[in-house]
């Protein structure tokens, strides 16, 4: 009899061999995969805007020197 313990679940299960065991998801992996995803794109895009707000004062500053010469 071997005693492992279950990571999705944290239960300990009891099985003849380990091959018997079958894994079953305690969450919705497929779900909080796509929710990060969405997540992940919309930091990336906030990221890419604070650099373009950061960055687009000293282009224009740029620009507007070199107009001047």
């Amino acid at each position: 009899m071997v005693r492992t313990m279950d990571a999705a679940t944290g239960v300990w299960v009891r099985s003849q061999t380990r091959t018997k065991l079958r894994q079953i998801s305690a969450l919705p992996v497929k779900k909080l995969r796509k929710q990060l995803e969405a997540v992940t794109k919309h930091m990336r895009d906030i990221c890419l805007l604070i650099q373009r707000t950061s960055w687009a004062p000293d282009l224009l500053r740029g620009r507007a020197a070199a107009m001047n010469r």
